[in-house]
């Protein structure tokens, strides 16, 4: 299962999961891997989420049944990171791809237009307008 696939998680949740209720279902998962031939006809089988996962932390060394989960934080960091490496171009990248171009292509041209650049040969100007 791909990172991709995991379900989202709902916008009122807070990070805070049963970690009893969490357990149980895994154990389930586990005792009925053993009458089927796969997982995949496992009728119990938990599959991984950011708002039902918790960690092993003993009955005895817990305060509480209700355990923080902040996984589900970092995803949406690397999300937000993602989204701006779209948009991040050098200045250095700009003029490689500039410079490599034989013809210009509309994109190019229309760049050119808004910044009043209005040959091949001032290619070099177009990064320090914009």
């Amino acid at each position: 299962m791909a990172v991709s696939d995991i379900e989202e998680t709902p916008k009122d949740f807070k990070g805070r999961v049963n970690i009893e209720a969490f357990w149980k279902a895994v154990s389930l998962e586990m005792i009925g891997r053993g009458f089927v031939s796969s997982n995949n006809q496992n009728p119990f089988k938990v599959l991984p989420s950011y708002h039902f996962w918790a960690p092993w932390i003993g009955h005895k060394t817990r305060s509480s049944n209700e355990v923080l989960n902040t996984e589900f934080e970092k995803i949406k960091t690397a999300k937000v990171s993602e989204e701006s490496q779209v948009y991040h171009v050098t200045e250095d990248r700009l003029m490689e791809e500039l410079m490599n171009q034989k013809d210009a292509s509309p994109e190019v041209n229309s760049v050119r237009q808004l910044q009043f650049v209005s040959s091949l040969s001032r290619r070099l100007q177009m990064p320090q307008r914009l």
